[in-house]
């Protein structure tokens, strides 16, 4: 329990406020796609059921959202922009219901539109409400042995253009190591925590860094290591489950050592318009603010091949910032 206490001292530090927590496929839209195959995947698509889809692409993009309809539209109008280098890609928007039952059928117009502009796009609304940890836990099963690279977001994170460059260049580094839980884009609102809060940051001749908690402002887990399935439901099992994930997620990785790989080109570059993410931090189930952050200029829009050099060895970090050891 004193371990978990920790955990969550660190996490309320490095992220701020923890979550207050409180699928049915409606259409899809992909040419090749087999309609029995879709019907069986509809099915396994369910609660407490993690999401396996019956297709393989390159690049797949989970967006989570419940009543946000034009938080969602904001999103949805980067993600369409993504740079895939010629890459399949696909979006699968998951929307949930509140614990009546009720869906937001405002934020489903918004994905159905997106959807009829000829976006390879799912629209899944929840059969009954998944809460924070459902949508997170159950919208991407990763095939076994796949190559698939997925992505996980919630309606108010703006994802820069040439976010899928980074992260397939370190899925191809680092996807052969057993000590990584995933990547995320998060470069913004990241501390690290031991005595005072300051910023993370690895030094400046290192283009990534690791560190033990993940960040979830654009979260890409590692397939092998499918964190946001298996092993939460081994934690469900056993009764063990934690309305925030993330606390589950950071002891699971403590106790399996691992780590998520974080980008340094803020540091790297010196430039500030180098973000792989934004977030907006709308009012909802985060955030109470009364005034929304807006998007920003500085995601990232011009590509250097420098910034997928990654070390040989890569710096892992404690949980209070000081170097672990280079691995």
């Amino acid at each position: 329990m004193a371990c978990l206490i920790l955990f969550y001292i660190f996490h309320t530090s490095l992220f701020g406020e923890p979550h207050k927590i409180s699928a049915t496929v409606l259409r899809s839209n992909n040419a090749g796609s087999d309609p029995k195959a879709n019907a069986s995947a509809t099915l396994a698509c369910m609660v407490g059921v993690p999401c396996e889809y019956s297709d393989e692409v390159d690049f797949r993009v989970m967006v989570m959202t419940y009543d946000r309809p034009q938080s969602l539209e904001k999103c949805l109008s980067f993600l369409e922009n993504i740079d895939t280098m010629g890459d399949t890609m696909r979006i699968e928007i998951w929307i949930d219901r509140s614990s009546e039952g009720e869906v937001n059928e405002e934020t489903v117009k918004v994905a159905e539109r997106f959807r009829l502009k000829g976006n390879d796009c799912g629209v899944h609304v929840r059969e009954r409400n998944a809460g924070i940890t459902g949508q997170w836990t159950d919208t991407w099963r990763p095939q076994l042995g796949t190559k698939e690279i997925g992505l996980i977001v919630e309606d108010d994170v703006d994802v820069s253009p040439l976010a899928y460059r980074w992260l397939k260049a370190a899925h191809k580094t680092y996807d052969k190591r057993s000590d990584i839980q995933g990547y995320t884009l998060q470069m913004q609102n990241v501390n690290f925590f031991g005595g005072k809060m300051r910023p993370m940051f690895a030094p400046k001749n290192e283009t990534v860094y690791m560190y033990p908690v993940l960040g979830t402002w654009g979260f890409s887990p590692h397939p092998k290591t499918d964190l946001p399935t298996r092993w939460y439901k081994g934690f469900e099992k056993r009764h063990q489950e934690a309305s925030m994930w993330e606390m589950w997620h950071i002891y699971y990785s403590y106790i399996k050592d691992l780590y998520c790989v974080y980008c340094n080109l803020k540091v790297h570059t010196g430039k500030g318009n180098v973000l792989l993410s934004w977030n907006r931090k709308e009012k909802g189930l985060h955030f109470d603010n009364k005034q929304v952050v807006k998007s920003t200029a500085d995601l990232l829009s011009r590509w250097n091949d420098s910034f997928v050099v990654f070390p040989r060895k890569t710096i892992q970090f404690f949980y209070n910032g000081t170097i672990y050891r280079r691995a």
